[in-house]
């Protein structure tokens, strides 16, 4: 199996973002959530350096998506990533936690 953990650059970036990379359970199967995910693409979109701390777990899908950011996972070998369920109902959204990954602390911040 290929080693999907991701690799933290040296440098200092302008950008650090800090969150939980989330799974969103939708009717089209498992997307990306969590706003530490999308906050950081958006940065390098705009060409600035960024660097993320988050949480996932070994199931975590779209790696592919950082391929280009500073990532420092807080446990590479943790089973589940966060996952919820989002249910909408005349404008309003129930959510379900189906799944928490690792906790971050502020010793995983380099």
């Amino acid at each position: 199996m290929e080693d999907k953990r991701f690799i933290c650059k040296e440098d200092t970036p302008e950008f650090l973002a800090i969150g939980h990379f989330t799974h969103d359970v939708t009717e089209h199967g498992l997307i990306l959530g969590g706003a530490a995910a999308y906050s950081s693409l958006a940065a390098l979109k705009l060409g600035i350096e960024t660097a993320i701390v988050t949480s996932v777990g070994t199931d975590f899908l779209h790696y592919e998506r950082f391929k280009d950011i500073s990532v420092t996972l807080v446990d590479s070998n943790y089973k589940e990533t966060t996952t919820y369920l989002n249910i909408y109902n005349e404008g309003k959204r129930t959510q379900f936690i189906k799944g928490i990954s690792a906790t971050i602390n502020p010793e995983h911040v380099p």
